[in-house]
């Protein structure tokens, strides 16, 4: 990415911090190769010098993903959101969730039914928020692009359940 031209246009938020080297999760309103400004999530390096992989969303794509993170991935099992009931009490939040194989990934939930897409694109992949395991680790709220058979997988982040929260709370003050 390093002949990539973007101006970061707006700080909206920082979603948590690597103490050790100082990398931050942000939530920024980009122009991407003097294209319109976009929701960006990816971490950066101090100074934004340098960048991981991310994911960029457009404000409709945004809006709902913070409807479905906020009504849609439900902890397995009890059919409350994950979100829902923490919004407001961010410090309490420790939900564990029971963690099942399959293959390399695990879609915990599986939300595609519910209207887990946030948008579709030529070529089949479509942006979709999910409740994944990756490798059998702790679960994570994924924002990624999807081939339609879930097999092949584009750009996009992976967020705890704190940096979620935090998401949400900065999308429905960036909407206001």
């Amino acid at each position: 990415m390093a002949n990539t031209t973007f101006t970061i246009v707006k700080n909206i938020g920082i979603l948590s911090e690597n103490y050790n080297s100082g990398w931050r999760k942000e939530l920024n309103l980009i122009a991407w190769e003097g294209s319109d400004p976009q929701y960006d999530i990816r971490d950066w390096a101090p100074g934004h010098e340098q960048m991981s992989r991310g994911i960029t969303l457009t404000k409709a794509e945004a809006e709902k993903a913070g409807r479905v993170l906020r009504e849609s991935v439900p902890v397995p099992d009890t059919g409350i959101s994950v979100l829902q009931d923490d919004l407001d009490n961010e410090a309490e939040l420790s939900v564990e969730l029971p963690v099942q194989k399959k293959q390399d990934i695990s879609f915990l939930a599986d939300i595609r039914k519910e209207g887990g897409a946030i948008s579709k694109r030529a070529g089949g992949f479509r942006k979709e928020v999910n409740l994944v395991s990756w490798n059998g680790c702790r679960p994570v709220v994924d924002i990624r692009e999807w081939g339609v058979d879930h097999k092949t997988s584009g750009d996009g982040v992976s967020l705890t359940e704190a940096e979620a929260i935090r998401l949400c709370r900065l999308l429905n003050n960036a909407a206001e």
